[in-house]
Parts: structure tokens; sequence; C-alpha cells
């Protein structure tokens, strides 16, 4: 996709259909709309994992190009671990499933 249509168009439409699936995940009221919605958030979650990385090394000066791409694989580790963390927190609440979205 990146070499067909640019880092940037994929990076928009990646962050179009992970907004679709969070509005999607937000308003649901049954666990198939929910998985619906976490599908396709995980599409677009996997556009942006491979088009980030690649417009990171196209667009930064040499300098700080690795510390960049490091930065961004840092953040999103630890974004997923702050996520478990609160999914523990709301593991007994009644209905903390949705605060888990």
């Amino acid at each position: 996709l990146n070499n067909v249509f640019g880092r940037r168009p994929v990076l928009i439409v990646a962050s179009l259909v992970f907004t679709a699936g969070a509005l999607l995940m937000a308003v649901a009221t049954h666990w198939i709309v929910l998985l619906a919605g976490r599908l396709i958030v995980g599409l677009g979650i996997g556009f942006a994992s491979m088009t980030v990385p690649m417009y990171i090394g196209e667009a930064a000066p040499l300098h700080v190009r690795g510390r960049l791409i490091t930065v961004n694989n840092l953040f999103i580790t630890g974004g997923q671990f702050v996520a478990s963390l609160i999914d523990g927190a709301f593991a007994d609440v009644s209905g903390g499933w949705r605060y888990m979205l």
C-alpha cells in the first residue's frame, strides 16, 4: 500500500479506519458490534504500524532518525502496558468492559 499510494495517504486512511472502529466500539451494545469495532481498529493499527516507522525513517534528520523510531516503539509498548493496568483495575467492576475499550 505504501509503495502504491504513498505514506501520507496510507496514514490518513489508517486514522480514519481507526476512528471509525473506535466510534463503533463506543456505541456497541452487543458483543458482536464490539468485536466488529475491534477488528476495524486492528486494521487501522496494522496500516499505521507498517507505515509510521518508514515515514519517520524517511522524514527525520539522520542524526535523530534511530532515536525517533526507538521512541515510537517505546511509546507503543508503554501504551500497551498502561492499557493492561487499566484493564486489570476494571476487571471486577460491573460493566467495566466498557471502560476497558
